[in-house]
């Protein structure tokens, strides 16, 4: 969804939530501040478009894996909208802000689809974004099992599906495949 669509603007802002979350709940602080609104109210930043970028996730989302998530949302950012308004990632630049499994999902369809974002200038920041597993998520394993969610599995530490995406999005990064891109991650980089 647009939070905010101005079509002078060549900067678009995705905001992608995480788990068994949503694009509201996972970006309003306690006092009620969105980040989204932040975002629009900065004159610092110019106006950038602001997507709210989301994908089904809930307790009960069975087979549902975090390649399915990735696949739904990258759909979602390469149409237009309902109003005619363009896809998001037709902007030249993109920014990712990602919570916990959005950064997963972004990582995913940025390996997965590189060549959307070749001539891009591309910025990731991933909040608390699991690279090779959770150890929370291993404390709630048994509720994963017990709703047969799949992506709750895949979250956990030392997941295979996790650690070989990690490994291709390094080697994305290495050969430098998204040539204006940059990262970080707020827990890691402090």
């Amino acid at each position: 969804t647009w939070h905010q669509y101005r079509p002078d603007a060549n900067t678009t802002i995705i905001f992608i939530h995480g788990f068994l979350s949503d694009s509201d709940s996972c970006w309003r602080s306690k006092s009620g501040k969105f980040w989204p609104d932040i975002i629009r109210s900065d004159s610092r930043l110019n106006n950038p478009n602001i997507f709210l970028g989301g994908y089904h996730t809930s307790h009960d989302s069975g087979i549902y894996k975090f390649q399915d998530c990735a696949e739904e949302l990258i759909r979602a950012l390469e149409r237009p909208d309902r109003e005619g308004r363009p896809a998001p990632l037709s902007s030249s630049n993109v920014i990712f802000v990602c919570h916990s499994l959005g950064g997963v999902i972004a990582r995913y369809f940025m390996e997965a689809h590189t060549n959307k974002f070749k001539s891009k200038a591309v910025g990731i920041l991933l909040m608390a974004s699991p690279s090779i597993g959770s150890e929370y998520a291993d404390t709630l394993s048994g509720i994963a099992k017990f709703y047969k969610n799949e992506v709750g599995k895949q979250l956990q530490y030392m997941n295979e599906a996790l650690t070989d995406l990690d490994r291709r999005f390094k080697i994305l990064i290495d050969e430098k495949r998204i040539q204006n891109f940059v990262g970080a991650e707020a827990i890691e980089h402090h």
